[in-house]
């Protein structure tokens, strides 16, 4: 599978006509789906369904690599007010002919107005390594000065798998649930997009 970085975007809409935007532009959307192309990877915009009292955003695209990738550091606003998430789901699996991966994107269906204009901001993509490597993640963790030492086979606060990172030591200051985002930053690996769509809903 194709490695790219996505630090820089340009992005074109393969559709009947062919456009090209800034990494900080916002893309407008006017039908689903929508294919596109950003800074050289296969995207798709699928759009959007009624699912479980939610509303479902789904993004298709060619994954870095072949972990399973996750949207992160998501906002969501219908008429500049922004929708609480539900949950934010992946699949790697999605059986297309494409390879492609699908990530989900839920918000509760009693907060979408009947109609609007929306706006979806994805920071970043996340992919957890799968390789509880203990000195890469401290040092991760040294570098960034976060106090925490971490130990492989512990899993004392459920990270990775069942013999997974444990945290030994830690700021007194500093929450579990602190240290632990920060571990889990430390062994994931976080690509940076800055994806920004803006497209009209209705509520189905």
């Amino acid at each position: 599978m194709r490695t790219f970085s996505f630090i820089q975007i340009i992005l074109c809409l393969t559709t009947a006509w062919v456009t090209s935007c800034s990494r900080n532009s916002t893309i407008e959307i006017a039908s689903f789906p929508v294919e596109m192309k950003i800074n050289g990877v296969d995207v798709e915009f699928s759009g959007y369904k009624r699912e479980y009292g939610n509303l479902t955003i789904t993004i298709c695209f060619d994954p870095p690599s072949k972990e399973q990738w996750v949207f992160d550091d998501v906002v969501f606003k219908i008429n500049d007010q922004k929708i609480p998430p539900t949950w934010v789901s992946s699949n790697s699996e999605t059986g297309r002919a494409d390879g492609f991966s699908c990530g989900g994107l839920s918000y509760p269906i009693n907060e979408i107005p009947n109609k609007g204009r929306a706006e979806l901001l994805i920071g970043q993509m996340r992919a957890d390594t799968h390789e509880y490597d203990c000195d890469k993640t401290q040092k991760k963790l040294d570098e960034t000065k976060t106090g925490i030492v971490v130990m492989c086979g512990l899993g004392t606060l459920g990270i990775g798998n069942s013999s997974g990172i444990g945290i030994l030591e830690k700021p007194q200051t500093m929450s579990d649930d602190e240290a632990y985002n920060l571990v889990v930053d430390a062994f994931s690996e976080v690509i940076q997009i800055d994806w920004k769509f803006s497209f009209l809903v209705e509520k189905p």
